[in-house]
């Protein structure tokens, strides 16, 4: 008897046994395997009612058709829209420092998170000192610098906040001039309906509609092409979002402690309880 053999290219492991019945559903276990090399296989691939997946011989009955309710079985494109929120700062591209190492980018925004390489902790942190105007020499006195400016200034505050993102429509909502990272918590003043500032150029409005909140961005004067963009997100999805960022912001905070320890040793957990202070990360949210 002759036998075909059906292999996966999308390397699913396929389960150790597979009986094909008449009908449908597909085992549980089955996954896009089944789908790709198996339902969809010509009858070529078949001889006597018997295929091997890997070694495995597997069976279906004759006479066989594919049944009217296939259809509802296979995989269906989720084209919802997936809102993405993260915290970000905003980069200069001739904004560094020669203290130490930063990343080569262009005018935009750093999303901090704990997945950043040594020199994008060093930009993001070249922008925190570079915005309060913060001596970053000698490098080993890091932390008595950030203190003696705390003590001038009382804050640390840097340009930035929370970027909002819809993947179906690919419209992004960008903190404004003026807005701060310092201020990403008073989103969940959102929760309770209450409006929210999000700087200026652009300007951001909030409308309540329902149980969601719609943003609107009005284009930069210097953007083109002009246009307006359109966020809305669901009051109940926000709690997880914001938990989201709160957990981005704790891994980029580890990542400022591995930093420090490379380049000011000494200056590593001052700089990690300044950042942490003043820019709110760890702490309960409060998001009742």
């Amino acid at each position: 008897m002759r036998r075909r053999h059906a292999t996966s290219t999308s390397g699913e492991t396929v389960p150790p046994s597979l009986t094909i019945p008449a009908s449908l559903p597909p085992p549980a276990d089955a996954g896009a395997f089944w789908w790709e090399h198996v339902i969809g296989m010509d009858d070529r691939f078949w001889d006597d009612g018997i295929v091997t997946l890997r070694g495995v011989k597997t069976k279906r009955r004759r006479p066989w058709s594919r049944p009217a309710s296939l259809k509802r079985h296979r995989p269906v494109a989720d084209n919802r829209a997936v809102i993405i929120m993260d915290a970000v700062l905003e980069i200069e591209a001739d904004a560094g420092s020669a203290t130490w190492p930063i990343a080569a980018q262009a005018n935009g925004f750093l999303a901090l998170s704990g997945r950043l390489s040594p020199a994008e902790v060093g930009s993001a942190m070249a922008v925190i000192f570079g915005y309060g105007g913060i001596p970053t020499a000698p490098i080993s006195e890091l932390h008595h610098l950030l203190d003696r400016h705390l003590a001038d200034a009382g804050r640390l505050i840097a340009p930035g906040g929370l970027r909002v993102r819809d993947t179906a429509t690919g419209a992004e909502i960008l903190p404004g001039c003026c807005c701060g990272l310092e201020n990403w918590r008073q989103w969940r003043d959102v929760l309770r309906r209450q409006s929210l500032w999000l700087g200026h150029d652009p300007d951001t409005y909030l409308t309540f509609t329902g149980e969601a909140v719609r943003l609107t961005q009005e284009p930069d004067a210097g953007s083109t092409p002009a246009r307006v963009s359109d966020v809305e997100i669901r009051l109940d999805e926000l709690p997880a979002l914001l938990t989201t960022v709160q957990l981005q912001l704790q891994g980029f905070l580890r990542l400022v402690h591995t930093w420090a320890g490379e380049i000011a040793p000494r200056a590593a957990d001052r700089l990690v309880t300044v950042l942490d202070e003043n820019f709110r990360i760890n702490g309960t949210l409060d998001l009742g």
